[in-house]
């Protein structure tokens, strides 16, 4: 157990070590310190941050178009993207089409 005089000094030395130590508010100033400068924003380093990002997402979307044509799973839009010579639209085809007539047959209810 620990006595009052004992308890006295324990708060003393934290007391002490705690005016030892930074403030909060300097040690952020010393890490900021420490970090490198920014370059300032240009029209023409964002055109060039832009153009990265863009062929980035390209070469991400190629790489899951082919992915996905590997596995059989294109989409119609990704089949026609990859090769529009797959879908021919006839337009006499509606006239040639021969249908079934349906027949309304009532329920027996």
């Amino acid at each position: 157990m620990v006595g009052f005089g004992s308890a006295q000094m324990l708060v003393k030395v934290l007391l002490e070590e705690e005016s030892v130590k930074t403030p909060i508010e300097e040690e952020i100033d010393n890490q900021l310190a420490k970090l490198k400068t920014s370059t300032p924003m240009t029209p023409e380093l964002f055109m060039e941050w832009k153009k990265k990002k863009i062929a980035e997402r390209d070469e991400s979307l190629a790489a899951q178009r082919a992915e996905r044509a590997k596995n059989d799973r294109m989409s119609g839009r990704e089949l026609f993207m990859s090769d529009a010579s797959l879908f021919v639209d006839d337009a006499k085809a509606y006239e040639n089409y021969q249908r079934e007539e349906e027949y309304d047959v009532p329920e027996n209810k």
